[in-house]
């Protein structure tokens, strides 16, 4: 006879436990998967105490920066007429909704992605076909503009847009720059700590 209790003491994992397990870093989850549960943690419309109401915007928020950052070649993001600070992201491959995101709820590199697309106006850019080392040889003049930037805003979108762009030399370096000029302000390091691990995977960095 096995132990009484140990049945019993099994459980499914709630729905904010596997949203945090979908986040941590080497999970494999697809884009629809990544959708669903954004969809299922979403508060809105929902009573629900404000603790878990703020807990689950905070889920929301993460779970559409991950999918920002892994599925952004598929992604297709639409302002809305009423605020320039909540967008619509949908999955083009399926036409399927992964509900408004809040800009400044998002990930640091999510957002400059963001508002990359917003800025130019069209569907987001797609996954350079050069080769890479086409895309180092054309990364000198960027790089150079960088260093006459004079202000860690203007670097943190500089390095966002070349992230977009999969430049990710230029990224780093406008990052570090930010960095530097901001003298280790939280978003800069938000920003190159998100280059290094989500992009570069750069650990040891």
């Amino acid at each position: 006879m096995g132990n009484p209790g140990s049945v019993t003491s099994r459980r499914w994992p709630t729905l904010e436990e596997r949203a945090e397990l979908a986040l941590k870093p080497g999970t494999a989850i697809d884009a629809p998967a990544l959708i669903q549960l954004i969809h299922e943690v979403n508060p809105s419309g929902r009573e629900l105490a404000p603790d878990v109401q703020r807990r689950r915007y905070q889920l929301k928020g993460r779970l559409q920066s991950s999918l920002i950052l892994k599925f952004k070649e598929q992604l297709e993001v639409t302002p809305l007429p009423e605020s320039d600070e909540v967008v619509g992201l949908r999955y083009r491959p399926q036409n399927r909704d992964a509900c408004h995101a809040i800009v400044v709820d998002l990930d640091v590199a999510a957002r400059s992605w963001v508002r990359l697309a917003l800025d130019i106006g069209k569907d987001p850019p797609p996954s350079p076909s050069v080769p890479a080392p086409a895309r180092r040889r054309k990364s000198g003049p960027a790089r150079t503009a960088a260093t006459e930037l004079s202000t860690p805003e203007e670097l943190l979108r500089a390095g966002g847009a070349a992230a977009a762009a999969f430049d990710f030399e230029m990224a780093r370096e406008c990052f570090d720059r930010a960095l530097e000029l901001s003298d280790g302000g939280a978003e800069a390091a938000q920003a190159l700590l998100g280059l290094l691990v989500e992009q570069l995977a750069a650990y040891a960095d």
